[in-house]
């Protein structure tokens, strides 16, 4: 029984140790297309049935897409993307009730932060009752905002613009003014975007306007600059960028192979 165990104890460090090494996977969008790739990897494209603004991951885990365009009441559709990592990705709505487009958004705990239509105006919107709820303008940023990402470690709320080409921390707090305060430039002439924060480090999806490509990677939060790894389009896009990163599905066996560690021993 020991044997065994040892054994099963090696064979989870050999799995977390590929773990260590395998590369988060980022999925990004514009328009109805989707791109998935490995970071540092080739882009895979699939369809989706409607135009999407704005990825990002809620509190439950679940990957939410913001529609760009309005439905027959006027309002646009948030949706639950099912399947991002199969062969097969598609949109499940969850509302259709979104007053405004957020082509930059992220959760703050539970609350949901966007700029309404990618303006300065922070907004927070309650997905079960429809309700926005005006923060305020955050200056001195040059909008659009394309891109907002949440550092719960830190308390840190990302955002980056197209007209300043840059990444600003802002002050989301409703009891305070949402000033801005640039961290520095991006480096790159960006127009469309999407931003994440993902186990500590803080990515980015830019259509670089500078090369023709759309680019993921890293953004410094010391310095802004951005750091492109994986090409995912080379040309022009098809509009707004949503943009998320997650683990790759490597990770899930390394957990599945812990459990069944914990059942040999407890045998």
């Amino acid at each position: 029984m020991h044997k065994n165990t040892t054994t099963l104890a090696a064979g989870l460090v050999a799995l977390l140790a590929g773990s260590a090494m395998a590369q988060p996977i980022y999925l990004a969008t514009s328009g109805s297309t989707l791109y998935r790739a490995e970071q540092g990897g080739v882009a895979t494209t699939f369809a989706l049935s409607d135009d999407i603004t704005n990825l990002l991951v809620a509190p439950n885990g679940d990957i939410l897409a913001i529609s760009s365009t309005e439905n027959g009441s006027g309002n646009f559709e948030v949706y639950r993307l099912i399947g991002a990592l199969g062969n097969s990705p598609s949109l499940q709505i969850v509302s259709d009730n979104l007053p405004n487009s957020y082509p930059a958004a992220t959760f703050v705990g539970d609350t949901l932060y966007g700029y309404r239509n990618g303006s300065r105006n922070l907004v927070t919107y309650d997905i079960d009752t429809g309700v926005e709820t005006e923060i305020g303008p955050s200056a001195p940023m040059q909008g659009p905002v394309g891109g907002a990402a949440y550092d719960a470690a830190t308390d840190t709320f990302y955002a980056v613009t197209r007209g300043d080409d840059s990444l600003f921390t802002v002050d989301y707090a409703p009891a305070f003014d949402p000033d801005a305060t640039l961290v520095g430039n991006l480096g790159i002439d960006v127009f469309n975007m999407g931003l994440e924060m993902y186990q500590g480090s803080l990515y980015g999806a830019f259509e670089d306007t500078t090369n023709g490509q759309f680019v993921a990677g890293t953004v410094s939060t010391d310095s802004g600059l951005f750091m492109g790894d994986t090409i995912l389009f080379d040309g022009a896009l098809d509009g707004a960028v949503g943009f998320v990163v997650v683990p790759a599905p490597g990770a899930f066996a390394v957990l599945a192979a812990g459990g069944l560690v914990a059942v040999r021993r407890r045998r």
